[in-house]
């Protein structure tokens, strides 16, 4: 279903249609003009597309290359550009064209060895420390909106009968966290329902290697990791194994779930670790401006 304001128009309702006195063809490039943009790139048409807001002023882009380009002279587009792109509209065809990179490594020819290349650089989209979930997904059920508040564009608030929400977070990811966090361990998967914990350590002195079987409990806005059997390769008195035991202990601070919603279960598994939670009788609400 689609709304327009002056009657029907035929094909892509983003597109306006020129302003009063402009035409769709390419006219000739007056002896005047208020702004002249040189050059096609980004910061040339982004410019373009605002001045295009204003048809007031007189503006003309010239490009000395015959056409579009064919291949692009770009490595990418950064996050804050497409920021940038979503006040002109831009930014939800790019995204949906485009391929997500988090990472972009830099290479060129080796100096001491010209028929060979190398890495000069590594530029990371998403910075070592926050914990990096790898798929979150949230349904809700029981979602109460009057038709005319959404017709009007006047939505401020969506009751919800209840939601459930499921986080998945690879041993990966959380290596990464740890290693950020400058934690020497190492989780893997481990018996059913448990994780495996290993690390490099010392005792009393000497150099250790540690396994442990641990469990994964939420406590007061934390994910709590606590080995229950240690495995050294050898024998462990009683002191040593509790302090051993807190060596590999370790917590992941977890924000507080919005709209009162609880985890409900943590299951490891073959390849990462299940997070759920769920809500009953939230609403979702419009922030404030």
């Amino acid at each position: 279903m689609q709304y327009f304001l002056n009657g029907y128009r035929k094909g892509d309702p983003r597109i306006r249609p020129a302003a009063d006195g402009r035409t769709d063809d390419q006219p000739d490039l007056p002896g005047e003009v208020d702004v002249l943009i040189v050059g096609t790139g980004p910061a040339g048409l982004l410019l373009a597309a605002q001045l295009s807001e204003f048809p007031d002023i007189v503006t003309r882009v010239v490009e000395r290359a015959p056409g579009p380009l064919e291949v692009g002279r770009a490595d990418g587009v950064n996050c804050r550009t497409v920021e940038t792109f979503e006040a002109f509209g831009l930014a939800e065809r790019m995204t949906a064209e485009a391929y997500w990179v988090n990472q972009t490594n830099f290479w060129g020819p080796d100096p001491a060895d010209t028929s060979r290349i190398k890495r000069f650089g590594r530029v990371q989209d998403v910075r070592d420390g926050p914990l990096r979930l790898a798929d979150v997904r949230a349904q809700l059920y029981g979602v109460h909106v009057p038709l005319h508040d959404v017709v009007a564009r006047d939505v401020t608030a969506v009751p919800v009968d209840r939601t459930h929400e499921t986080v998945t977070l690879t041993y990966a990811d959380m290596n990464a966290y740890l290693r950020a966090e400058g934690e020497q361990l190492t989780v893997s998967p481990g018996p059913p329902g448990q994780v495996k914990i290993t690390a490099h350590t010392t005792l009393v002195g000497h150099a250790l290697s540690v396994s442990a079987d641990a469990v994964i409990s939420e406590v007061a806005g934390h994910l709590k990791i606590t080995p229950t059997r240690l495995a050294t390769g050898g024998p462990l008195d009683d002191a040593s194994r509790v302090l051993l035991g807190r060596r590999l202990a370790f917590d992941v601070p977890t924000a507080p779930l919005p709209f009162g919603q609880r985890i409900t279960s943590i299951t490891p598994g073959a390849d990462s670790i299940v997070i759920e939670a769920a809500g009953q009788h939230i609403v979702l609400a419009r922030p404030e401006s």
